[in-house]
């Protein structure tokens, strides 16, 4: 399923991005764990968007974990997936039309 988060910078090499939080109907804490989609010919990338309170938007394939070996095993499949690759990241306008392509 297609993720979201806010985040303050980007990183080269990025297998993954995630950000714990808390909520009573997943059970109390979690883990918002985002992959970049998986393109044609084994590429992969994420969308990206600038915010107006500065910091960036950032959407993937996204997952709910709760618990911590499965977010181990989320981490470990991402990097060994994504190998010596660097995601694209498509930059998006506030109208969701892609405006730029860039690699870290």
């Amino acid at each position: 399923m297609k993720g979201s988060m806010q985040i303050s910078k980007l990183r080269k090499k990025a297998a993954y991005y995630c950000s714990k939080s808390f909520d009573e109907g997943y059970g109390g804490e979690f883990t918002l764990f985002i992959e970049p989609f998986k393109g044609t010919y084994d590429n992969f990338f994420y969308y990206v968007k600038k915010l107006k309170n500065g910091s960036i938007e950032i959407m993937g394939e996204g997952y709910i974990v709760t618990d911590k070996d499965i977010l181990a095993s989320h981490k470990r499949e991402a990097k060994r997936e994504l190998g010596d690759m660097c995601p694209a990241y498509y930059w998006l306008d506030e109208n969701e039309k892609q405006i730029d392509k860039t690699y870290l």
